[in-house]
């Protein structure tokens, strides 16, 4: 059997990172507070819309806190 990765989890995290810069260049909102249910819009071309950076954050929080 073979496998091939689609869209492997290097690639999230440039694309996290890009989207939480622009969330806090749109938002203003220096301590990154962003709902679980955010997802980027379609005009933010630098990271791509539709990227659920909310769900990204979290992942990162709980990732953070497991060591």
């Amino acid at each position: 059997m073979r496998l091939r990765v689609i869209d492997p989890e290097c690639a999230h995290r440039p694309r996290g990172i890009g989207a939480a810069t622009g969330w806090l260049r749109e938002t203003g909102n220096g301590a990154l507070r962003v709902p679980y249910t955010v997802i980027t819009p379609e005009d933010w071309r630098t990271v791509g819309g539709g990227y659920p950076l909310g769900q990204w954050i979290a992942e990162q929080r709980h990732a953070n806190r497991a060591g």
